[in-house]
């Protein structure tokens, strides 16, 4: 068994390096394309092209490892490419390292079949690189923070990371701030590690403090909640300055409906921002192209979780009065709103993690049979048909 795991992640690792030596076009254009990681505090999952990543947890040493999932092949490896691993991710007498699918880290994305992810050392935050098997591990650069914002980005070769300092008790309820604890925006450079802080917002409980909404041409663009001001950064002049364009068009973007938690819940897909009004009953459409807003009562029950599929629309789940929960895609530019049968929902009373990108989605189904939590793959095309199939990825931790 341990040999056909260790096949299975080489011949992984073989298709990777194939597409890059025959098809370096590909590559080159990846090179232009943004990934990015979000944080949530439950499980890590991230989705490419050919499978999906987990963070799975180590049940002999309670250290986490990194896995994938294939989505051609069903196979589900863990990133080591020792042959005779025991797939241990730690030895618990001496703390040291056993399998190179080992990883200590709060979120990660795969760029250019590398993966980067935020690690913590000596109580500060890390950006850090691996390749895909564990090998070549190493530290890019330090950041002056001590804990992962919510997300962070890379495009053209700089990555962009939401942190924040130390948590502090002064948070205000009312002006969603804190005098001692504050969110900060850096820029790293990811071949030289040259790390650069953009800006910086006492704004720190909110995910959508900084987002980042748009790449193009070295062109990033970002909205500041806190400031509520639309910003660019220059990759190659490396300047941070005021959109006049976008704060001119929408110099307000706020609205009366903030989610559960205190937090402007917000989604950028397309040319959209999607925001979940009305204590989260309705959705608020803004057009990044002419700033008209549209309320849109698509729901009369609560939305319990939410994530963006990229070049579709907000994936979301609504839960009624007695706990039911249903999943759709509310796609604007077609004026769809899709129920995914194929994501059949139960146990209300747990979080459920939705996790998407542009080919399909995976989400968490507790299994009453099994009694575990397992989680679902299911493809866009399944999705837009209205198809009940899915595919089994694994069980839960």
């Amino acid at each position: 068994m341990k040999k056909i795991l260790f096949v299975l992640c080489i011949c992984y690792m073989m298709f990777l390096s194939s597409c890059s030596s025959q098809e370096s076009n590909v590559l080159s254009e990846s090179e232009n394309e943004s990934v990015s990681a979000w944080y949530t505090g439950y499980s890590q999952i991230y989705l490419n092209d050919s499978g999906v990543f987990f963070l799975r947890n180590d049940p002999f040493s309670g250290g986490e490892q990194l896995y994938f999932y294939d989505y051609q092949s069903t196979a589900f490896v863990p990133l080591c490419n020792k042959p005779e691993c025991s797939h241990k991710a730690v030895d618990v007498t001496t703390s040291k390292a056993l399998c190179n699918a080992q990883i200590c880290t709060t979120a990660f994305v795969e760029y250019q079949n590398r993966i980067y992810y935020i690690g913590t050392t000596e109580m500060n935050l890390s950006l850090c690189v691996r390749d895909i098997d564990g090998e070549n591990d190493k530290m890019i650069a330090k950041l002056d923070a001590s804990y992962m914002g919510a997300r962070f980005w890379i495009y053209d070769n700089t990555a962009f990371v939401t942190a924040a300092t130390s948590v502090s008790d002064s948070f205000s309820p009312e002006t969603h701030s804190s005098n001692q604890s504050e969110k900060i925006l850096f820029a790293v450079d990811i071949k030289s590690g040259k790390v650069t802080e953009l800006a910086r917002s006492p704004l720190a409980s909110s995910p959508n403090t900084f987002v980042a909404y748009h790449f193009e041409k070295g062109i990033v663009s970002f909205y500041d909640e806190f400031l509520d001001e639309w910003f660019i950064y220059n990759i190659q002049t490396q300047a941070y300055e005021s959109d006049s364009k976008m704060n001119e068009l929408m110099p307000d973007i706020s609205f009366d409906g903030y989610s559960s938690d205190g937090d402007l819940a917000m989604a950028f897909v397309g040319d959209y921002i999607y925001c979940l009004g009305n204590f989260e009953t309705e959705i608020v459409l803004i057009s990044l192209k002419t700033g008209e807003r549209q309320v849109i009562d698509i729901t009369k029950r609560d939305i319990s979780g939410y994530c963006e599929l990229k070049d579709y629309g907000l994936i979301f789940m609504e839960m009624d009065g007695d706990g039911n929960q249903e999943m759709y895609l509310f796609d604007y530019d077609h004026g769809n709103l899709l129920n995914i049968s194929g994501c059949e929902l139960n146990r209300s009373d747990t979080f459920v993690y939705i996790s998407g990108r542009k080919n399909g989605l995976v989400y968490q189904f507790f299994n009453q049979d099994t009694e575990m939590f397992e989680y679902r793959y299911v493809t866009i095309e399944n999705i837009l048909d209205g198809s009940d199939e899915y595919q089994f990825i694994c069980n839960s931790d």
